[in-house]
């Protein structure tokens, strides 16, 4: 009897350690699973709360992408930089790279790195603020002299060579000023908008029950009495800080870019940088027209797969409107050919019924007859 207790206790005391082996390797294999997972939750332009995943996306100066590289959602831009710019030198043998990026791919390491490896960059670079922002950038944006406007009077600018350390290195850029009116007056009615906000923020009670900080910025706040010396922890004095909106209201309408290549002239750098809207519209064609998001599918050969997919018809969707000399938008090439109908008639001749096709120019036409066939 006692054998069979004893027998008894062995297998209750072997069944929990089972156990407790069991959930030990659970936890370690879900999280090898979270480690690999690519739907992660990170920064998002719409602010979205769902897991998404980060899209490098590479294309040629006639607009066509040519490579992607993907990263878990978590990962920033500037952090995704570096790999993706090594992934498309190895990808396809390129000695150097000339890279066109908005400001926040303009950061030390990344200028360092490009430094080094003789690699080129057209950057758009921070001017506004007291903070953070270049003094001989901002210094020469205020000087009256070497302005080129046009007749309109509707742009101007300017450029210099400066030289600047980075990571203990000197770095030589060209610095290009742009001066736009519409960008002005936009600029203008933004501010406008941010003060009738802040005005409303002068109000302690309503100051401190607000999160936004796009008023904010406007206000100066004094926690003491500048008359009594009082201190007013609960009652602080809210005033309009005069002395910053009039500094920010010095760079409106103002652009500045930098780049590495010195002999550029400034209107390369304008078409250069221009192309940058190319990639944007890209990335807003694969949100919505090809439908990239929401990504319903979760293991990284299922995620490869959806944005291969989605890249594949982004390419010919950029060949036919480089065929067609961008006669129609990408929304309207994928909605023409979602609805395109033909008939054969006789050999190498096809009756449509799609109107959007037919107003494409010959060589568009042709190009779409022969991906038909």
């Amino acid at each position: 009897m006692d054998k069979i207790i004893n027998t008894k206790q062995r297998t209750k005391e072997d069944i929990a350690e089972l156990e407790k082996e069991l959930k030990q390797d659970t936890k370690k294999t879900e999280k090898k699973k979270k480690k690999k997972e690519m739907r992660r939750k990170g920064p998002s332009k719409e602010h979205r709360p769902e897991p998404i995943i980060q899209l490098g996306l590479f294309m040629d100066t006639n607009g066509i992408p040519i490579s992607y590289k993907l990263f878990k959602g978590n990962q920033t831009d500037p952090i995704t930089y570096l790999p993706a710019i090594e992934t498309i030198k190895k990808q396809f043998g390129i000695e150097r790279l000339i890279v066109v990026a908005d400001k926040a791919m303009n950061s030390s390491k990344n200028v360092s790195y490009m430094s080094e490896g003789n690699d080129g960059w057209v950057f758009s670079q921070k001017h506004r603020g007291k903070r953070g922002a270049p003094k001989d950038i901002q210094n020469f944006i205020l000087e009256d002299k070497d302005w080129e406007v046009n007749e309109e009077m509707t742009f101007a600018k300017k450029s210099f060579i400066r030289e600047r350390k980075i990571e203990g290195k000197k770095v030589k850029e060209k610095v290009l000023v742009t001066w736009n009116k519409k960008y002005a007056q936009r600029e203008q009615a933004r501010r406008e908008g941010a003060l009738d906000y802040a005005r409303k923020l002068t109000q302690p009670q309503l100051y401190r029950m607000t999160s936004k900080k796009g008023g904010k910025k406007y206000l100066e706040v004094r926690l003491v009495d500048p008359k009594t010396g009082e201190i007013l922890p609960y009652k602080p004095t809210i005033t309009l800080d005069e002395d910053q909106i009039n500094f920010d209201a010095q760079f409106d309408g103002i652009n500045v870019i930098v780049t590495s290549e010195l002999t550029m002239s400034d209107e390369e750098i304008i078409s250069a940088y221009g192309e940058l809207s190319e990639i944007e519209d890209c990335f807003r064609v694969t949100k919505s027209q090809l439908e990239t998001r929401p990504v319903y599918v979760r293991t990284p050969e299922h995620i490869q797969g959806h944005f291969l997919t989605c890249f594949l018809a982004l390419i010919h969707v950029r060949l036919l409107q480089y065929k067609t000399n961008k006669q129609m938008s990408s929304e309207r090439i994928i909605n023409a050919l979602k609805t395109a109908k033909s008939t054969k008639l006789n050999q190498g001749y096809y009756r449509f019924t799609n109107e959007e096709l037919k107003k494409m120019n010959p060589v568009g036409y042709n190009f779409i007859m022969n991906l038909k066939n």
